[in-house]
């Protein structure tokens, strides 16, 4: 699971696994709920109400910037395709 939860493609040989439901989930909390996976916006933002991001979205942006200016050519080295 921790291997394969920041993989940008679907895990097609675990479509129903924990693995899978969990890589959806972080997708959908990175995303902001842009990628909702049949979810409605409706509960994706009744989870946001009940449990703020506290900074985290906003971390996200700082170190993506910051990794983008001192590896170009490897700003997201977390994601697997």
């Amino acid at each position: 699971m921790i291997l394969e939860h920041h993989k940008v493609s679907r895990l097609r040989e675990a479509q129903d696994s924990l693995t899978e439901t969990f890589r959806r989930a972080d997708w959908i909390d990175v995303s902001r709920g842009l990628l909702a996976f049949g979810l409605s916006r409706e509960y994706i933002g009744h989870l946001y109400s009940k449990w703020p991001s506290a900074g985290f979205h906003w971390r996200l942006v700082q170190l993506s910037f910051g990794r983008l200016l001192t590896h170009p050519w490897n700003p997201l080295p977390m994601l697997r395709l």
